[in-house]
């Protein structure tokens, strides 16, 4: 769902996507707050968290940590899409937002794909993107100082890129 907001939101510029963005975003939130309470139950059962599910204190923090990311990520997307549809700019900057808004993208399908195939490698790999990602969102905000909303679209955007690079985090553990 996550995947499919942070696509959506690289299209608004092309369409109106926010009220299904801001659904799905309504979604994540249920589906987190569910994951949460399975975690909290199987932390207070530990010993059938471990015989059920082979999951012991840690797999349980690192999964409470991914799913507290993901529906970071989520919340931003639907951030990132709101002050899409509201932003003036010219079809230059418009295409550099959509740029880098594709790079979001797959920075989290890579950073998801290495924390199913537990790579590390590739984590670090797409870790060492982020530094990138700020740079030219940085560029985009200095070029568009007096744009309305530019300020909060371009943060909204770095809180994205930080909360895949910390699902990082429940990969090196």
């Amino acid at each position: 769902i996550t995947r499919a907001m942070i696509a959506d939101t690289k299209r608004m510029f092309d369409e109106d996507f926010y009220e299904n963005v801001f659904d799905r975003d309504e979604d994540v939130n249920r589906l987190s707050y569910l994951s949460y309470r399975t975690i909290r139950y199987a932390l207070r059962n530990p010993a059938l968290a471990a015989q059920r599910y082979a999951l012991g204190p840690m797999e349980l923090v690192n999964l409470w940590m991914l799913t507290h990311h993901v529906e970071a990520i989520a919340d931003e997307a639907k951030r990132v899409a709101r002050y899409m549809r509201r932003i003036e700019l010219s079809k230059k900057e418009q295409q550099k937002i959509v740029e880098i808004a594709g790079m979001l993208e797959k920075n989290y399908v890579d950073m998801m794909k290495a924390y199913y195939e537990k790579n590390k490698t590739l984590a670090h790999t797409v870790s060492a993107r982020k530094p990138e990602l700020i740079a030219k969102l940085n560029s985009v905000y200095e070029q568009n100082q007096k744009t309305d909303w530019i300020g909060a679209l371009t943060e909204h955007m770095k809180i994205m890129a930080t909360n895949i690079h910390d699902l990082a985090r429940a990969i090196y553990e």
